[in-house]
């Protein structure tokens, strides 16, 4: 991700929208309180790996950007998003209050390959908590996971292990040649960005449905993704399929993963990128797409296994490791052949975490965005708050065309609401 970063921005953004009118004074004491108190800071990068600098008060200059009548949220979210931070040493987060005449959107721009969704939503509570309920507040320093522990599930050389791994990279092997890409793009890294429009969710039965066919929202994401993303792919490998293999026009969606259940101890409060991808792989054609969520939900309970994480997790390890040193501007074209996963989804229910306590009020809405990246062009987030489902697309535009965009959102968004009704 930080060889990605030399090319262009890779950030990520977290945004909560709450009632009323915030105080400048207030945000930004708040926002500063978090950072000593957690110990975050500037970034310092070496060559053994990077360390945070407890954030000490100075310059004294504001850290948060205020902005009124700022225009639509996912419009700032776009220009931000394509906005590159500074070399490190330097502040790897952009804190931000847009008051709108709806409330007041607090949200904070990040490097994404510092830190991942559930680390960043800790920035967010304790920054929310010193504005709304400072009694709450955390008062010491946050934990930073060792650097073993931030590689995730280590893999053992044992035969089941061994056998497991084998297994992987053969049927991967077998498998990618035939899958279905994206038409050959431009070298345009520049992020766009789409929101899911839904008139109308009802999230009770969003989850009895997927209950019932005993997948996961996240499953009936990955589906729906696939399907939607189906007519716009290619059955023209690039320079994947050799020897006349046929292609089969299979769909491979990422899924992802928070590594810190797989991991020893308690790292619910740990701060760093404890995340991982892996690729499901989605039948093509299919039309019942009920029965493609089931099909997802078997490989997402393998990926998941805690016995097999690990072999799992080994083909883009194996990528990143084999990358180590090379140009970046090759990691487009390495994945495109090798790893041409179409998109990666990732959907977090909040009524299970600190937003809920909070909402509807003070707390409205709340957004997550990712950024795409050589190994997945286009990125789809889903958070559910309350009654609520946000979903936001990012694509990269060389890869993405505008037009195209526009056809996945409104494709996406008729097949989900077709699907509740």
């Amino acid at each position: 991700m930080f060889q990605w970063e030399r090319l262009c921005a890779q950030n990520s953004a977290q945004v909560a929208l709450v009632e009323g009118t915030l105080d400048a004074d207030l945000v930004e004491g708040a926002w500063q309180s978090t950072l000593r108190d957690m110990g975050l800071g500037r970034v310092h990068l070496s060559e053994e790996g990077y360390s945070h600098e407890i954030w000490s008060g100075e310059p004294a200059a504001p850290l948060v950007t205020h902005f009124t009548n700022a225009g639509s949220i996912e419009r700032f979210l776009e220009m931000e998003l394509n906005r590159p931070f500074p070399a490190t040493p330097a502040m790897p987060y952009r804190p931000f209050a847009m008051q709108h005449a709806d409330g007041c959107y607090l949200g904070v721009v990040f490097q994404q390959w510092l830190a991942d969704s559930v680390s960043i939503r800790l920035m967010m509570r304790e920054w929310f908590v010193r504005i709304f309920a400072p009694q709450k507040a955390r008062r010491k320093l946050i934990d930073l996971p060792r650097p073993r522990i931030a590689r995730g599930p280590r893999l053992t050389f044992g035969p089941r292990d061994m056998f497991r791994t084998a297994r992987e990279f053969w049927n991967w092997s077998h498998n990618v040649r035939r899958l279905a890409r994206y038409p050959a793009g431009t070298d345009d890294n520049q992020m766009i960005l789409r929101p899911i429009t839904l008139p109308s969710v009802d999230v009770d039965r969003l989850l009895l449905v997927t209950r019932a066919e005993g997948c996961t929202v996240n499953d009936l994401l990955i589906a729906l993704v696939a399907t939607t993303l189906r007519g716009e792919l290619t059955g023209e490998p690039t320079g994947g399929a050799k020897g006349g293999a046929e292609v089969s026009g299979n769909v491979a969606i990422a899924t992802s993963i928070d590594l810190r259940p797989y991991l020893p101890g308690d790292l619910g409060e740990t701060f760093g990128s404890l995340l991982a991808y892996a690729p499901v792989i989605c039948p093509m054609p299919q039309e019942n797409i009920l029965n493609l969520a089931q099909e997802v939900a078997r490989q997402t309970r393998r990926i998941k296994d805690p016995e097999r994480i690990a072999s799992k997790l080994v083909i883009p390890r194996m990528v990143a490791w084999w990358m180590a040193g090379k140009r970046p501007e090759l990691l487009p074209d390495l994945y495109t052949r090798h790893i041409p996963v179409a998109a990666a989804v990732s959907n977090v229910n909040l009524n299970k975490a600190w937003p809920a306590v909070y909402s509807p009020s003070p707390i409205r809405r709340y957004l997550r965005v990712a950024a795409p990246g050589p190994a997945v062009p286009l990125s789809i987030t889903a958070t559910t708050l309350g009654e609520t489902l946000d979903i936001m697309f990012s694509a990269r535009r060389g890869v993405v065309s505008e037009a195209m965009a526009d056809r996945i959102a409104g494709g996406f968004a008729q097949t989900l609401q077709a699907l509740l009704q």
